[in-house]
């Protein structure tokens, strides 16, 4: 039982290389129509299990950001020289002011972190005289 907790908890350490706060500069491309990004950690499993996440992507050509939703998984040469930290559709690459004839883009991924706004309700009390 051990050894299973240990093989699970070593697999989500791995499965989510970018954590809350961090932020990844890098190289991204650009894959087909639609609105979302892949990445290497968005197997299907995990989509359906836990769901993707969003992320902020900053373009470092343009200076403009965005937030996409990471939809698939994304092979993106991972330990390769040709490695990619992001693939974009082509809404995204648009909302960021670059050029589908380019290819490859230099920029920043940071997870997009939903701050608590719930309001919290004081415990009602009854006085009883």
């Amino acid at each position: 039982m051990k050894r299973i907790f240990l093989a699970i908890l070593l697999l989500v350490a791995l499965v989510v290389p970018v954590q809350a706060g961090s932020a990844q500069t890098g190289i991204a491309s650009w894959y087909g129509p639609g609105n979302g990004v892949a990445m290497p950690f968005c197997t299907w499993t995990y989509r359906h299990t836990y769901g993707c996440g969003s992320v902020v992507i900053t373009s470092l050509d343009t200076g403009l950001s965005t937030v996409a939703s990471v939809i698939d998984y994304c092979f993106c040469y991972v330990g390769t020289p040709q490695e990619r930290i992001v693939d974009l559709q082509w809404e995204v690459v648009a909302a960021l002011g670059l050029d589908l004839s380019r290819g490859l883009y230099q920029v920043t991924v940071e997870p997009v972190t939903i701050p608590d706004t719930s309001m919290r309700r004081p415990i009602a009390r009854h006085w009883v005289e």
